[in-house]
This record gives C-alpha cells, sequence and structure tokens, in this order.
C-alpha cells in the first residue's frame, strides 16, 4: 500500500528516483517520468539524458570521498518530443547507515574489541604478527567498508511553477537593468550638452561683467555707477544661477550612481569650511553682516566626514549664500558644528524673516524659493539635499524664535580604515 502511494506521487510530481547499484547502474523506483525515456527499471548511465548522466557521475564520486551530505546540481531543462520544455534540478544523498564522519570517530579498540568478540574462537592463538596484520588489514580496508543499509539516491524533480517565477523575476532583473544602462547613458547625453550651454551661457556673460566693470570704474559719475552696479549685480545673480542648473545636474546623475565611502579620501570640514569663509568673508563685509565661526575658528584637529571636498564647498556655499540673501545690514550669520559620536552636524543660523509655513514641507524641491527673492532659480537646497543625502547625510530646516533660519546639517563620520 505504502509503494503505491509513493509511486503514485511521484508519477503526480513527476520526479525520477534513481538508486545507485553496485555495478555502476541505476535502478528506478516507481514509473518512469514524462521527460525521462525509460524502458526498463535498471539503466545503466548512458541511457539517461547528457545532463543528468554527468551528475550521477559527480554523486558518485562525491560519495566515493566518504562525504555524507547532500549533492545538488544546477537547474537544467528537458524537451520531450511535444516540444514542450521540463525545468528540472537533481539532488544526491545517502539514506540508512551512518556518515562516514562518524565512522572515523570511532577508536580503533572499538573496533578491535568487536572484531575479537566475533572470532576469538576461531583465532585465539594467533600470534602478534597476525594481530599486526589483521591490524594493517583494518586499515587497509577501512575507506571503502559499506555500511549495512545504507543506500545512495539521487532525485530529480521538475521544478513547474517555481521555475517560471524564478525565470520571471530574472527577466524583470534583465529588464530593469537594460533600463538603467539605457537611462544613464541618456543623462550622459543631457549632461554633455547642458554643459556645452552652461560654456556658451557663461562665456558672453563674462564679457558682459567684465564691461560693466571697466564702465564702471572709469567714470565718477554716482548715477551712472548706480545703473552699472545693478547690471553687475543681475549678470552675477545670472551666473549664480547657470552655476546652480549645472551643479544640480551633476548631483542628480551622482545619485543614482552608488557612492563608496573610501576613509582615506575623506573630506576634512573644518578645511572646507575655511575655505568657503575666505571667498564668502568679502561679500559679507560689502553687504554688512557678520559671519560668525567660532567653533570653526578654534579647531586645529581635522575632522573628517563622508562626501567629496568640491561637493561639500559648494554644499555650504549654498547655505551661506542662501542666510545672505534673506539678512539685512547689522544682521550676522552664524556658523557653528558640533562633533558628536558617529556625525557632525553643521548649523548655518541667520536673522532674516525666516521660511513661510505653507512652504516648509516642500523648502528642498527643486524651484521651491525660501523667500521673495527675485533672480533665485530655486535650486540651491534641492542641490545641498540630493548631494548629503547621497552621502548618508541628512539636512533639515527649523525656524529660530523670534525670527530668522536654522539650517542643519548631518555628515556621517567615514568608517576606520
Amino acid at each position: 500500500m505504502a509503494d503505491s502511494i509513493a509511486d503514485a506521487l511521484l508519477a503526480k510530481l513527476q520526479w525520477a528516483v534513481l538508486e545507485a547499484l553496485d555495478d555502476g547502474r541505476w535502478r528506478m523506483h516507481g514509473a518512469a517520468p514524462v521527460w525521462l525515456s525509460a524502458r526498463t527499471s535498471e539503466l545503466a548511465p548512458d541511457d539517461l539524458p547528457p545532463f543528468l548522466e554527468s551528475f550521477l557521475a559527480e554523486a558518485r564520486e562525491h560519495w566515493s570521498t566518504g562525504r555524507s551530505e547532500p549533492l545538488r546540481s544546477l537547474m537544467w531543462r528537458e524537451v520531450t518530443s511535444d516540444g514542450r520544455e521540463w525545468p528540472l534540478q537533481a539532488s544526491a544523498l545517502v539514506l540508512g547507515g551512518h556518515p562516514r564522519s562518524e565512522r572515523r570517530d570511532e577508536s580503533a579498540a572499538e573496533r578491535r574489541a568487536a572484531r575479537r568478540g566475533e572470532r576469538g574462537d576461531e583465532r585465539g592463538g594467533e600470534c602478534d604478527s597476525e594481530r599486526h596484520g589483521e591490524r594493517h588489514g583494518e586499515r587497509q580496508d577501512d575507506p571503502v567498508d559499506e555500511l549495512p543499509g545504507e543506500r545512495r539516491f539521487v532525485f530529480v524533480e521538475w521544478l513547474d511553477e517555481r521555475y517560471a517565477e524564478l525565470r520571471a523575476i530574472l527577466q524583470r532583473a534583465r529588464a530593469t537593468t537594460l533600463e538603467f544602462e539605457s537611462l544613464h547613458r541618456e543623462i550622459l547625453k543631457k549632461e554633455v550638452l547642458l554643459h556645452c550651454i552652461v560654456h556658451d551661457l557663461k562665456s558672453p556673460l563674462a564679457g558682459i561683467v567684465g564691461t560693466l566693470s571697466l564702465l564702471k570704474d572709469g567714470e565718477n559719475d554716482p548715477a551712472r555707477s548706480r545703473l552699472l552696479e545693478l547690471a553687475l549685480e543681475s549678470s552675477r545673480k545670472q551666473e549664480v544661477m547657470i552655476r546652480q542648473v549645472l551643479d544640480v545636474f551633476a548631483s542628480e546623475l551622482e545619485s543614482i550612481q552608488s557612492f563608496t565611502d573610501d576613509p582615506k579620501a575623506a573630506p576634512d570640514l573644518v578645511e572646507c569650511v575655511r575655505s568657503v569663509l575666505q571667498v564668502y568673508a568679502p561679500v559679507f563685509q560689502r553687504r554688512s553682516v557678520a559671519l560668525v565661526c567660532r567653533a570653526i575658528a578654534a579647531r586645529r584637529e581635522p575632522l573628517p566626514v563622508v562626501g567629496r571636498a568640491d561637493r561639500l564647498e559648494r554644499v555650504l556655499a549654498n547655505l551661506l549664500e542662501n542666510a545672505l540673501r534673506y539678512s539685512s545690514s547689522g544682521d550676522a550669520v552664524e556658523l557653528e558644528f558640533e562633533d558628536l559620536a558617529d556625525y557632525v552636524e553643521l548649523r548655518v543660523d541667520d536673522r532674516g524673516p525666516g521660511v513661510p509655513e505653507a512652504i516648509r514641507a516642500t523648502l528642498f524641491r527643486k524651484f521651491v524659493q525660501s523667500g521673495p527673492s527675485r533672480g533665485v532659480a530655486g535650486l540651491g537646497l534641492f542641490y545641498c539635499e540630493t548631494t548629503v543625502e547621497q552621502w548618508g547625510g541628512a539636512i533639515a530646516y527649523q525656524p529660530r524664535s523670534p525670527r530668522g533660519s536654522s539650517f542643519r546639517l548631518r555628515l556621517a563620520k567615514p568608517a576606520r580604515a
């Protein structure tokens, strides 16, 4: 009854169960599945499909080394005469007996004692040389002894729906990879185009700024100087907007690429801040806005963080430009940091009007301006967030009381080399 149930299950599942025989052949248990043409229950290896024949040879070699753990094949397919594909996978395992590893753990004394108990009457008077021969024979025979009841099988299972699911997953993964590669190529093309456009815009703009500067320095006419100053300011704003567009596009391109945290290449936050301050200190001075950086000024040791030095300086510059834009003469902008266990928190505080509550939730999106300022593309804060998040950091806005804004930048510390 049990055999008939097992045979019915094997037929239903379209599995093949092959048992290894001592003469090199294999015995088929139950009816042969549809995908396997077998006329008899005992099969020679060359009666089987090529892949299965190869795996059966691997299974015998696996068993000959004394290993008892299961051996699994790769997945393969057999095609029947009606054109149907059968995805299959084979497993080789030993049933019954004890693993050879357990046999090796038995002491030689226990084996000799057991054999002497069986043969004591017949060989009671054997000499030392004969006992030595027995031990010698025992060591020779031991690697090839077979345990009673030990049987070796190869199970071949039909994967059915699992194969279809796996193939669908692989196809989706491949399609996603191809789509990503195509998108990446398109972005690279657009980057080249954008660089060309930016270059074409910046070249005449640089000429305009230079000409206006010469005109402004040429004659001491207050009215004319005022008009030239306005023209220069507009040109500089246009230059900043062009640079921001290029920065944002570069940050978006980097955001789809992986970033590797290399401790040896980690930028020094203190050095980056000082580099930016050197550029922006005169700008703040002309606007009569104080730039306070007590913690940075007092710092003597380097402070490495995850990121890239040039991008980090651009982030700091954007935050300072944003603070200066909404500051009035006589105000102060504070740039400080706090060195914590796993990260560094940098803070840029101003005393401007603050960010309206209506746009705080979308403050770091593209083209969102934090206040009523003309000539600003609304890309600086978006660039900051995109860049910092790629490094595993974060940026957040917090209103100050009674007025003003506080932008907090959290930068991770690099992993120890």
